[in-house]
């Protein structure tokens, strides 16, 4: 029903305004710290944090914000918002999420609320930004991703203001590292038994590994032969991430696993 009547309006609408935090309120922010050079290709899973160690959130029951990023960076239909289990609460049991693209390219909406009338308490990740470095950037970029419009709420609907940093870190690509690895076959794709893998490179290949969207590892080679492959017939349905390192370079690839 949200889905579906998201961006209907009935009567007026009341501009977001984002009550200004301080320092010594409980931090809200895209956490890139540690990020590095990304390649073509490249999965990106950036934690989204809401409070911490020493400014814990005391109290919250439903935030609404959106996700700003470089449209230009990532990949068309690679970016996504992941409502996992958390301190916040556990999607389908006492969470309600729902994230949606804006019109305009690079921002997304994202609200999730609790359900049940108790309030949240705890700091930690309660969301993470999901996406693919496009492998048709031609130059380096170096962004960031920021969270705006926050608004925030307690169960009595009493405001939670947050303090978010002006610069949690960057997002950056660098050609120049690329090395022309372009005789790898994946197929079929999108999979629904086995993925295979034929490197027609000179280079051998090193290890192989796979993860799930949620960056968990699925599979693991060392020193594969030039035509091997990976056996997904008991994976779910979903989006993919392969790395096939070479001895002087990394190859990211995406593909899908589909359940007849």
């Amino acid at each position: 029903m949200l889905e579906a009547n998201y961006g209907l309006e009935r009567g007026p609408v009341p501009p977001i305004v984002t009550l200004p935090g301080s320092p010594s309120d409980p931090p809200f922010f895209a956490d890139l710290a540690g990020m590095c050079t990304m390649r073509p290709g490249q999965a990106v899973t950036v934690p989204i944090e809401m409070g911490s160690f020493e400014f814990p959130v005391n109290g919250i029951y439903g935030i609404a914000f959106s996700v700003e990023y470089d449209p230009d960076l990532f990949a068309a239909n690679s970016v996504d918002i992941e409502v996992n289990e958390s301190w916040f609460g556990t999607p389908g049991q006492d969470l309600l999420s729902i994230d949606q693209q804006h019109t305009t390219p690079g921002r997304i909406e994202v609200a999730i609320s609790r359900i049940d009338g108790v309030e949240a308490v705890g700091f930690g990740t309660i969301a993470e930004f999901i996406g693919v470095i496009d492998d048709i950037v031609a130059k380096q970029i170096i962004t960031t991703i920021w969270l705006v419009d926050i608004r925030a709420i307690d169960a009595s609907e009493g405001d939670v203001v947050f303090y978010v940093p002006e610069s949690p870190g960057v997002i950056s690509t660098d050609l120049e590292e690329q090395q022309d690895l372009d005789g790898l076959l994946l197929y079929p794709v999108p999979a629904t038994e086995w993925l295979n893998i034929h490197n027609y490179n000179r280079e051998e290949i090193n290890t192989i590994t796979v993860y799930n969207a949620l960056g968990q590892q699925m599979d693991f080679q060392r020193f594969p032969q030039r035509r091997t492959g990976v056996d997904v017939s008991t994976w779910p349905s979903g989006i993919y991430y392969i790395d096939i390192k070479f001895p002087d370079a990394i190859v990211t690839r995406m593909f899908k696993v589909t359940r007849l």
